[in-house]
């Protein structure tokens, strides 16, 4: 890790079925010998696939990972439903669908795109009261998740498998706003059809830029920590959806000192967005906004030593 560009960096993990993503972190904590190892997005304890994992300071910008959208493909069982909206629930109804055709589920999948109300599911890390709903759920109480909007870019019906047992199948590609839940997705389908729904596998593929190619399973990731050789992501670049202006070493010094500076002095207008602030060597100095004409420090990544 000493080799590694001072702010920290990222990497993309495959999480496999069964694991909730704080167990990832803590698997991770103890491959790397770290303490400072966080994740970027809960994915369901059922589901597999990208999790993207900020190390060191890098933990710091998780903020700007969290809005980050996501794909997934989704396995939709029709004619039962579950408390969970998966597998793991307890089933709460149940219903024929062997009438359903491929262009009927085409057409209800392709309808669900654009923005939405959507009510997460009961059993879901979402808090109520102060509380994680699927916490309440499961002492047994009544749980009502707020209703909120989300965008789905894209609902496709991939495969479809009319024969299936106990019930058809459909495979989904799903494109999404961060805070999208796909089981609700899924049982939203299910009643545009007419009948009960359940996901029945869940696989994300891609978080923003970051997809399943680039993803380590867990035994790579260890494997790499113990040749000393894991493939850290400078957040330089993990952060590389976000724009970047350069500065020289005078600028740069007071950028990491975190001192007053108008807008126009890094190149930015009245008032922007969050933009990454290099150095002359590309490194990482800070993620910046500005209102109003000034500079405002949302994150200062360098030490003051990086910038001599």
């Amino acid at each position: 890790m000493s080799g590694q560009a001072p702010a920290g960096g990222a990497v993309v993990v495959l999480k496999p079925p069964g694991m909730t993503s704080h167990d990832v972190v803590a698997w991770a904590r103890r491959a790397l010998g770290l303490r400072r190892v966080g994740h970027t997005g809960t994915l369901d304890p059922l589901a597999a696939g990208v999790l993207v994992l900020l190390v060191g300071r890098a933990t710091r910008a998780s903020r700007w990972f969290l809005g980050l959208r996501k794909a997934y493909r989704a396995e939709a069982l029709f004619g039962v439903s579950t408390d969970s909206g998966d597998l793991d629930g307890a089933v709460t109804a149940r219903a024929d669908a062997s009438g359903l055709t491929a262009g009927q589920v085409e057409a209800a999948a392709a309808a669900l795109a654009g923005w939405v109300k959507q009510r997460p599911p009961a059993v879901s890390a979402v808090r109520v009261a102060g509380e994680r709903a699927y916490r309440r759920a499961r002492r047994g109480e009544a749980v009502s998740v707020p209703e909120r909007t989300v965008h789905v870019g894209r609902c496709d019906l991939l495969e479809w498998f009319p024969d299936a047992v106990p019930g058809p199948r459909a495979l989904l590609d799903i494109e999404c706003s961060s805070g999208t839940y796909v089981r609700s997705l899924v049982e939203d389908l299910g009643r545009a059809l007419g009948v009960p729904a359940v996901t029945s596998f869940l696989l994300r593929t891609r978080v923003g830029p970051f997809g399943l190619e680039e993803a380590l399973t867990l035994e790579e990731l260890e494997q790499a920590a113990a040749g000393g050789a894991v493939p850290l992501l400078p957040l330089a670049d993990a952060l590389g959806f976000l724009p970047a202006v350069t500065v020289d070493p005078a600028l740069a010094r007071r950028v990491v000192q975190g001192r007053s500076l108008p807008a126009a002095a890094l190149g930015l207008g009245q008032d922007a967005g969050p933009t990454r602030v290099l150095d002359d060597r590309g490194r990482l100095l800070a993620v910046v906004t500005a209102a109003g004409g000034a500079v405002r420090y949302e994150a200062v990544f360098g030490a003051p030593g990086d910038a001599q």
